[in-house]
């Protein structure tokens, strides 16, 4: 089997796979289900590891503040946006795709913590 089948093969059954994950988790309540067997072990982690978190931030140097400005800009969807055409249009068509997988992806397990009903006191507020 050629390199291009073998991708073509893995892309087809991760689409798959989150097209099975979708439909399964809206018909019978998986989303719901998972979250509330991992939201305790989330909430034991984030109070017994924010001392570690609050001991990192603590640490300040511009050389810092520059870098993971230029990370936190470089990992956005409006990047991704912009980038990914340029890809396209430089005859990297295989890698953009898997690029645009890959984008579409973390932005929706992204999307899906942020909607974790994690409660407020967690973090101080």
């Amino acid at each position: 089997m050629e390199v291009e089948g073998v991708c073509v093969v893995w892309q087809g059954a991760i689409l798959g796979g989150i097209l099975f994950w979708i439909l399964s988790s809206s018909y019978l309540n998986l989303t719901q289900k998972l979250r509330s067997f991992l939201q305790p072990w989330v909430i034991h982690h984030v109070q017994t590891k924010t001392h570690i978190v609050l001991l990192i931030q603590s640490y300040q140097h511009g050389f810092l503040d520059a870098l993971f400005s230029g990370l936190s800009c470089v990992v956005s969807v409006p990047f991704y946006t912009a980038f990914l055409p340029l890809l396209f249009w430089s005859g990297h068509g295989q890698l953009a795709r898997q690029m645009t997988l890959l984008m579409a992806f973390c932005d929706y397990i992204g999307n899906c913590i942020k909607l974790q009903d994690l409660p407020l006191h967690l973090f101080g507020e």
